[in-house]
């Protein structure tokens, strides 16, 4: 079995990996994006429970690395950067006419995926949120993916956390969830209490596919 598109909970990769364990399958995460012909990393099926949350390790023949705001790659673990894949699987580029078949390979086998992730002192990568839904509070950077994820895991409330730079809102559903909420993220997020809102929507807004449209969240604020 191998899974790919989005991250899962760690409690559903547990199970999967406890199922795979218990039946000898073999349970394989799996990241890439369409630029890279899907695949960049792997989580070995036999680290699936040692690694709950990551997405592993580089596919064989590729290189990853994280970067900071200057493009500097970073070398030291436990540290948040974007996520560059060099590979011979990365597209030559976009083609938006017929005219653009004919030109050369503009991207040279390397591609900035827009992901934020940090790596393990093992070389495991753990992907944290895209570019867009990282802000600034008090000059750090803070993972909006993050801080919703940790309210699931605590408060079992999902919430879809949006904002601008020293400017956090976070949305649920529930009117008697905003205390709950504002208590754990202004307890786990010392730097946000200045600056939270927690804010009640009836329903969040989604595309066809059923995502999370964020912008229109942004409109919101």
């Amino acid at each position: 079995m191998t899974q790919a598109g989005n991250k899962l909970s760690n409690e559903i990769q547990k199970y999967l990996g406890d199922y795979a364990e218990k039946y000898g399958k073999r349970f394989v995460v799996i990241y890439g994006l369409c630029e890279t012909t899907c695949h960049i990393a792997y989580l070995p099926t036999e680290n699936c429970l040692e690694k709950p949350g990551s997405v592993g390790i580089p596919i064989p023949g590729g290189k990853i690395y994280l970067a900071d705001d200057e493009g500097n790659e970073i070398k030291e673990p436990d540290r948040d950067g974007q996520v560059i894949y060099e590979g011979p699987n990365v597209t030559m580029g976009y083609a938006l006419s017929g005219e653009d078949l004919c030109k050369d390979d503009e991207w040279h086998g390397k591609v900035q995926t827009g992901d934020m992730a940090r790596r393990d002192s093992d070389g495991y990568y753990y992907i944290t949120g895209r570019i867009k839904r990282y802000i600034k509070i008090a000059g750090n950077r803070i993972s909006l993916d993050e801080i919703d994820e940790n309210i699931m895991k605590a408060l079992h409330i999902f919430s879809v956390s949006s904002g601008i730079d020293d400017d956090l809102v976070v949305f649920v559903n529930g009117e008697d969830e905003k205390t709950a909420v504002s208590q754990f993220v202004k307890k786990a997020l010392p730097v946000a209490r200045t600056c939270l809102r927690v804010k009640q929507i009836d329903e969040f807004p989604r595309n066809e596919a059923g995502k999370i449209m964020y912008g229109e969240l942004k409109k919101l604020l």
